[in-house]
């Protein structure tokens, strides 16, 4: 579960700014999602006085190692942002930058999947078709959980990989286990991918954590997996919100092309992975 931390830095008794996320106790990260410094406090000495209180108190009372510091980019300023932070970053000693990861989030109605179904991109059975075996979160076994965590621990992933064992997602975001998959190979005993799915409210779902290994990703494998997802969540929900990576090339066409022109919003995420060197 996460706990959500809070810090008011202060001025001669008034107060000059709020920081706020959580802490996700299972990978000890701390996700920073909100930083504020009134107007006429807002100096670079504030705002890294700041940061610098809610990381020393994560450090200091949740023994965290990394942090995440996840904000949206105004429209074409998201590489001036991402190094405004840097340089704020810069003045912290014990802050090392891993990372910075660009995403792009949209938001569309599931009814407008009809619009994307008649598309070749669109294969919700295919993975049937090629002999995989997909079944719901909820109904996954502690042995294909074992072997998960037994390739975590074998292998060198990259810092944006996200553990589909880690279910913690923040604050009032929980996990919707019917609408969250996992696909296989070999009768269901070597997992290949999943695609995690979170209640937002009662109408929108999103999208938290879609993976396939890299030697997995041959075929339509991922598409299949995706549209059979969004085919189930359409049958629930009335939104559905997904974010695609930079450089996800491949996937960006896709959005561009089945998507934007269907989608209720879009706007740039950004988020900075962050060390702390003790």
């Amino acid at each position: 579960m996460s706990s959500t931390v809070l810090v008011e830095t202060k001025e001669d008794g008034e107060s000059v700014g709020y920081a706020k996320g959580w802490v996700l106790h299972d990978d000890d990260t701390f996700v920073l999602q909100y930083l504020y410094v009134k107007k006429k406090y807002r100096t670079k000495k504030a705002v890294v006085s700041l940061i610098s209180a809610i990381f020393e108190k994560v450090v200091s009372e949740c023994s965290i190692n990394k942090v995440i510091w996840r904000f949206t980019a105004s429209d074409g300023k998201d590489e001036v942002e991402v190094t405004a932070r840097q340089k704020l970053l810069g003045e912290i000693p014990y802050c090392k930058l891993l990372c910075v990861a660009f995403s792009w989030e949209i938001k569309i109605k599931t009814e407008c999947l009809e619009l994307i179904r008649g598309n070749k991109i669109f294969k919700p059975w295919f993975w049937k078709e090629k002999g995989y075996v997909l079944c719901c979160w909820q109904d996954c076994t502690d042995e294909t959980m074992s072997v998960i965590r037994q390739r975590e621990i074998s292998a060198n992933f990259d810092d944006r990989y996200l553990s589909p064992l880690n279910q913690d997602f923040g604050p009032g975001i929980v996990l919707d286990e019917s609408c969250s998959f996992l696909i296989s190979r070999e009768k269901g005993q070597k997992p290949v991918g999943w695609i995690m799915c979170c209640t937002v409210s009662k109408e929108e779902a999103a999208i938290n954590n879609f993976y396939v290994y890299p030697d997995e990703r041959a075929g339509m494998v991922a598409h299949s997996l995706a549209s059979y997802a969004f085919e189930v969540i359409s049958w629930k929900y009335i939104y559905i919100s997904f974010s695609v990576a930079n450089e996800n090339r491949q996937m960006k066409k896709i959005v561009e092309k089945y998507f934007m022109p269907v989608a209720e919003t879009s706007q740039t995420l950004c988020s900075l992975r962050i060390g702390i060197v003790k």
